[in-house]
């Protein structure tokens, strides 16, 4: 989407379809960063010990606004967390420029006062 101001609720109507369409589906996100741990187990001979560690572990670290929680991912739902975490951060990107797209809606309404490209287009 570009970053200029929206000039018209038609424009603005459009531009809200197109990014309501791009949502991810319903209740797949993850609010969580990913992190792949490498460990080592302790067992006498392991080659671990030798530097070969075991892994990569897949984590999701999460905020719960009091603290952070790493949680482990099993092997089988990689790709599916993988894939929440990322709706996340698309739909995050998403609610900011609805919220840049509303913002532009009102300034529309407010008599007198002219956008950026309409200034412009005075001089």
């Amino acid at each position: 989407m570009p970053k200029t101001r929206s000039t018209s609720e038609t424009q603005i109507r459009r531009e809200r379809r197109e990014l309501v369409q791009q949502m991810p589906p319903g209740g797949e996100v993850l609010k969580a960063s990913l992190i792949e741990r490498f460990t080592v187990c302790g067992r006498p001979g392991c080659r671990c010990q030798q530097g070969q560690k075991h892994g990569p572990y897949l984590y999701a670290s999460i905020f719960d606004g009091k603290q952070s929680r790493q949680i482990y991912v099993p092997q089988a739902m990689e790709a599916e967390v993988r894939r929440w975490a990322g709706n996340y951060h698309r739909l995050s990107t998403i609610i900011a420029q609805l919220s840049a797209l509303s913002v532009d809606s009102i300034r529309l309404q407010q008599p007198g006062k002219a956008t950026k490209k309409e200034r412009q287009a005075k001089r």
